[in-house]
């Protein structure tokens, strides 16, 4: 459980806020990640992400696996503006990533859920955690642990 628990309102706030990066964002549109609230038994996440199967990003020569590098990139975009909702609300701002280790679990063949849970802020970093799901068949697929930036509100870049 994570030490920062939003409310309602700000879980809403914040989703607004990362719909408006959903369909603006270059990247994530065009691997068709949608983000949306926590659903059971994740519900305890800040943010889930669910992205379909694609396998034109499948690694050449490997059966259909999802490349390792678009199954990262998942992982940061769910993790990263996880940060959004667990500061919603506060004066400070999420920033990049600092640091990301992804440990991969199995092979991904399948529409994905990842999940993100903001374990704990200091003032000026935050540790995530992220999970991906396959979407059919429920098995933890990958996982991953990495710190962000936090802005104080005299210090967000522009």
């Amino acid at each position: 459980m994570s030490e920062t628990q939003p409310t309602a309102s700000d879980r809403a706030a914040a989703l607004e806020e990362i719909r408006e990066i959903e369909s603006s964002h270059g990247f994530i549109k065009e691997l068709e990640i949608e983000f949306e609230q926590p659903t059971p038994p994740h519900d305890d996440a800040h943010l889930q992400a669910t992205m379909p199967y694609h396998e034109e990003y499948a690694n050449p020569a490997s059966g259909g696996v999802l490349h390792g590098g678009i199954a990262a990139a998942v992982l940061d975009s769910v993790m990263g503006l996880s940060l959004i909702v667990a500061l919603e609300g506060e004066e400070r701002a999420h920033g990049p990533t600092m640091s990301l280790t992804t440990n991969y679990l199995a092979p991904i063949r399948e529409p994905i859920v990842a999940h993100a849970t903001v374990r704990s802020t200091a003032s000026r970093s935050a540790v995530i955690e992220g999970e991906i799901y396959g979407r059919e068949s429920g098995e933890c697929l990958a996982t991953a642990q990495g710190v962000w930036r936090v802005f104080a509100p005299d210090e967000r870049e522009t």
